[in-house]
């Protein structure tokens, strides 16, 4: 059967296994009768602009068709190159994809004039006759730039995920006012954990808290850190996952988080084992594997992978100190990172 003789009803739902834009601009080409399906089709697909002749070739059809922009869920700009052009024609665009139909903002590129940008998207965030009740992520690589973060509290109704450091009070005190927030990217870079603590008694519908960035400071023993939250810490249900990246993140941050959300069902630990200090390295360790031991009756399944036998040994050591903790390991030859995969399994 010729592709011109499909019935027409049938494209519709042809077109939702079409994954690009791209690919749904060819099939506008088809044919006249394709292009008044395909048109509307492409507009419900994720816009990705990553060159000046994408944003141009957008900015054009808008321009003509601006109705269809409102039809855009999920889109993402990109500026790797610094080009000054696709900046200018990225603010243009602004007016035209900001809707409220909006899912997905990703702003992945950095601009001399951020107030102009975000003040641009707060003007038309503001406008009474716009309502963005759909937009639940909005991320831009400015995490920590006022303006960035002014624009974000704009859309404190439906954001989902945020990124803070703890140290700053001024974006931590607006976070319970984030009613649907229920992932947090947490750079501990220059904060501690008193600071964390006060953060997350902000967040209370969590479901996943991402340690982005840290450094392996300590300042307690674990029984100093016991003790320091057993009076401060309060527990919470609701988080079922964390993860941890950067060179290794305190041991602290771990025994803070697994104290106050004790239903954690799953962790990702990505470290770097190619460090000076090895004895603080394994005694890390050992209190990343204790403060998961703490969490009985809860079984864990804890998988590592490294290509260095002294750190899967003392994981091993540390391990069979906890009946209530399984280890599988596999090594990834030249890896230059420890990666600890752990996961809840039921008990038999």
């Amino acid at each position: 059967m010729s592709t011109f003789k499909l019935p027409p009803e049938l494209l519709p739902t042809i077109f939702r296994f079409v994954d690009s834009t791209q690919q749904m601009a060819q099939c506008r080409l088809v044919s006249k009768s394709w292009n008044n399906f395909a048109e509307p089709a492409m507009f419900e697909k994720p816009f990705v602009i990553k060159t000046a002749n994408a944003a141009w070739s957008l900015y054009q059809h808008l321009y003509h068709k601006p109705s269809n922009g409102k039809k855009i869920k999920c889109f993402a700009f990109f500026n790797s190159k610094n080009c000054d052009i696709l900046t200018a024609l990225q603010l243009e665009l602004l007016q035209y994809v900001l809707n409220p139909n909006l899912e997905v903002v990703r702003l992945l590129f950095a601009t001399d004039d951020n107030d102009l940008f975000f003040n641009k998207v707060r003007k038309i965030a503001q406008n009474p006759l716009y309502k963005f009740k759909k937009l639940k992520v909005f991320q831009s690589i400015q995490f920590y730039d006022p303006a960035y973060q002014s624009t974000l509290i704009d859309f404190k109704e439906t954001i989902q995920q945020v990124r803070i450091k703890p140290s700053d009070n001024r974006f931590v005190n607006w976070l319970h006012r984030f009613k649907s927030l229920t992932v947090l990217e947490v750079d501990m870079s220059s904060s501690n954990v008193e600071q964390l603590n006060t953060a997350l008694s902000e967040c209370h519908s969590l479901q996943e808290i991402k340690v982005v960035r840290g450094m392996p400071t300590v300042s307690r023993t674990t029984r100093q850190l016991c003790s320091w939250a057993k009076r401060n810490v309060s527990t919470v249900k609701s988080v079922k996952k964390i993860s941890f990246s950067g060179i290794y993140p305190s041991s602290e941050v771990i025994e803070l988080l697994t104290i106050k959300y004790p239903q954690i069902e799953g962790a990702y630990v990505s470290l770097l084992y190619e460090v000076c200090d090895r004895q603080a390295y394994c005694e890390f360790i050992d209190r990343v594997i204790n403060a998961f031991g703490r969490l009985a009756p809860t079984i864990y399944q804890l998988k590592s992978t490294a290509g260095l036998t002294s750190v899967l040994e003392q994981i091993r050591v540390c391990g069979q100190r906890h009946s209530n903790l399984t280890i599988t390991e596999s090594l990834l030859p030249d890896s230059p990172r420890l990666l600890l995969q752990i996961a809840r399994v039921k008990a038999m």
